[in-house]
């Protein structure tokens, strides 16, 4: 195969990542396209016709309703890459027990997909790390244990999706290009927006209980005085991971109303920071696990742990000896803000200690006053909560010294810096807007949150970044209050006692001058003007009796 080309089969439903699939792969002297199709049945006549098989076939895993078209396939002998979403990834499993060798998630840069194409056609197996977080304790997903309506449901959903997919693509490229009045693209944005939303409610309405239908497939036995880690935290760490990842891949548009420090990056290198430190708390965790550690011990090692996630962080960024044309060690000198960074940004993170011992030793999660126990619902969406938040701010903590040392250097504003902010009038703007913005947090938005016994959190949405408000007791924090922000809260405070009071008095001046103005003036001047109106019809008939006479 070292001698010829790469003979591909490309199986995608949706029309335009199939086109662009083939158009890209047929530009390559190394690869052939054998054909394009969109149906598995279609692959398999086309797989018939060729005398030679083809070395890979790329396949979509939303084609597969069921197990058959998986070993109609696999028959075949001809490696299979699978492209799938994270919401996909139960059929995944099952694909890959079945013998499949290997898969990529949707949204994978193209060199890269090529790369896994060579290694499947090579004979290598992808992907056996998610199968191996999927079998932790024995358990395998069993589609063939699924209702008809279950099934029914899956395909709407897959069907759906893959068209509102469509869609967004081609109004996402409608708006890459910058002809087009204000109002065609305030049309498209709108358009944009409810395809997001209608995204959201198929793949949530649709979306079939597979995780509820799991067959054990085999049971390791540890070895005698083995000592081994909870396969649950195991599994509760997969599954968050899995769905952070599901949630990085939405646009990292900034709507929360306020500047972040990863703003000035670009989308696809904010979306490939996030990941990177994604990989580094994930790696945190895995390490946490094996260390000896108490809950208290951990709680005490909550600015330790924090600072080396920051450390790692700032790592993936830039590399471990980045340095600029003059020879100065940008990473150097970034961790050497370290004190300042884990004073503003660090240090604030809320519940990280909570998130940890839940992640680790399964504490139940404190949400609105009631215990959550792990795994639950609303454990598990607030983990994702708290996750991102805290991704952000990581990301936000490496920012901000890039921006106080470098935010002029021209290697770095060409690798990192979005094109709308490469002037130094806009980075000089950027900057105040963030220096106003903590100003602003420090002496009026903390304490007020603080007064409320809530937490503002950033998340990821299917339309970008938002804030939510999330209740926690912080009365410690209250009661140490000093200075401007004890003056806010009871300013707060004071507003809360008289403006109820104020309201009410308003209100009662209001309708006493509405009485007044409709029950006594109004009157008056409606009896005026009867008068007005009775005077001039009497000088009229006056005048009519004058004039015959």
């Amino acid at each position: 195969m070292s001698d010829r080309p790469l003979s591909v089969v490309i199986v995608v439903a949706d029309p335009v990542i199939k086109l662009g699939l083939s158009n890209y792969l047929r530009t390559l002297a190394e690869v052939t396209v054998v054909a394009a199709v969109e149906q598995v049945g279609e692959a398999l006549t086309v797989l018939e016709r060729q005398r030679t098989p083809p070395d890979a076939l790329l396949c979509d895993v939303a084609l597969f309703e069921g197990l058959t078209a998986i070993r109609d396939l696999l028959r075949a002998q001809v490696p299979i890459l699978l492209l799938a979403s994270p919401s996909e990834l139960p059929l995944v499993t099952v694909a890959l027990n079945l013998g499949v060798p290997g898969y990529c998630l949707k949204g994978t840069p193209t060199p890269e997909l090529l790369a896994s194409l060579r290694l499947v056609a090579r004979g290598d197996r992808l992907g056996t790390s998610l199968l191996q977080a999927r079998t932790a304790e024995g358990e395998i997903y069993d589609l063939t244990q699924l209702s008809p309506l279950m099934v029914l449901r899956h395909n709407l959903r897959t069907s759906g999706l893959r068209r509102i997919e469509s869609q967004l693509q081609r109004i996402n490229g409608l708006l890459e290009q910058q002809d087009g009045t204000g109002w065609q693209r305030a049309i498209l944005a709108g358009q944009r927006r409810e395809l997001l939303s209608a995204h959201w409610l198929v793949g949530q309405v649709l979306l079939p209980p597979i995780t509820q239908t799991r067959t054990p497939l085999w049971q390791p036995i540890p070895p005698a005085r083995a000592i081994v880690p909870m396969p649950t935290t195991v599994t509760l760490q997969n599954a968050v991971m899995d769905g952070l990842t599901a949630r990085l891949q939405y646009p990292l548009r900034n709507l929360t109303g306020q500047p972040l420090e990863i703003d000035i990056l670009r989308e696809d290198r904010r979306r490939e920071f996030l990941y990177g430190i994604l990989r580094c708390w994930d790696q945190t965790l895995r390490e946490l696990r094996a260390a000896p550690l108490s809950i208290e011990q951990l709680t005490a090692q909550r600015s330790t742990i924090m600072t080396t996630l920051w450390q790692q962080a700032t790592h993936e960024l830039f590399g471990r000896f980045y340095t600029l044309p003059d020879g100065e060690d940008v990473v150097a000198k970034i961790l050497g803000d370290r004190p300042q960074v884990q004073a503003s940004i660090l240090d604030p993170i809320p519940q990280v200690p909570e998130l940890l011992c839940h992640l680790l030793y399964q504490t139940p999660l404190v949400i609105d006053g009631t215990a959550c126990g792990c795994g639950t619902f609303e454990a598990m969406r607030r983990v994702e909560v708290l996750t991102v938040n805290l991704l952000i701010q990581v990301a936000n903590g490496v920012m901000q010294p890039l921006l106080n040392h470098y935010a002029e250097e021209e290697p770095i504003k060409e690798r990192l810096y979005d094109r709308q902010r490469l002037s130094s009038r806009e980075i000089e703007r950027f900057r105040n807007d963030l220096s106003w913005r903590y100003r602003r947090q420090q002496y009026f938005g903390e304490p007020q949150a603080i007064f409320e016994s809530r937490y503002h959190l950033f998340t990821c949405t299917e339309s970008g970044i938002k804030t939510v408000a999330v209740y926690a007791p912080r009365t410690q924090e209250l009661r140490s209050l000093q200075g401007i922000a004890f003056w806010v809260t009871l300013g707060l405070e004071i507003q809360d006692a008289v403006a109820p009071r104020v309201r009410a008095f308003l209100s009662f001046v209001g309708r006493g001058l509405v009485y007044v103005l409709t029950n006594v003036v109004g009157r008056g001047i409606g009896l005026i003007g009867r008068g007005i109106i009775q005077g001039v019809g009497n000088a009229l008939q006056d005048r009519v009796v004058g004039r015959s006479r």
